[in-house]
């Protein structure tokens, strides 16, 4: 199970980093099932979030934005960037806790707003 919810949380947050910026982002036309089901893929985004492989495609550049996605709680996303950012975390945080925490530690140390992004993936707010 781990490698799917890894999958799912890499495409995610690769989509929501590609467009953060721009004042439109991007369409998340994600073949969800498909990414679910590429082991490989999955691996090779989660080894590089986690500094313990080589980072492929967009993963590098997303990498950057992990910090800033975690302090402000997305807020520089789109209103999908954001439904599908607490999609893939809250999907993370249930499935696999202990994932969840190492890469919440890893971009934000000392775990400083872990309880305001426990509470923004819990919202539902646009």
């Amino acid at each position: 199970m781990r490698p799917l919810l890894w999958t799912a949380l890499v495409l995610f947050l690769s989509s929501v980093v590609l467009g953060y910026e721009s004042k439109s982002g991007l369409p998340f036309n994600i073949d969800v099932e498909a990414i679910l089901n590429n082991k490989r893929l999955l691996d090779a985004y989660s080894r590089c979030y986690l500094d313990e492989g080589p980072c492929p495609g967009p993963s590098r550049e997303a990498k950057k934005y992990l910090g800033e996605i975690f302090r402000t709680n997305c807020a520089k996303c789109t209103k999908d960037q954001k439904k599908q950012t607490r999609i893939a975390f809250r999907k993370l945080k249930e499935k696999r806790p202990q994932d969840f925490a190492r890469v919440f530690a890893k971009y934000n140390p000392g775990n400083t707003h872990l309880a305001s992004f426990n509470a923004w993936l819990k919202s539902h707010e646009p």
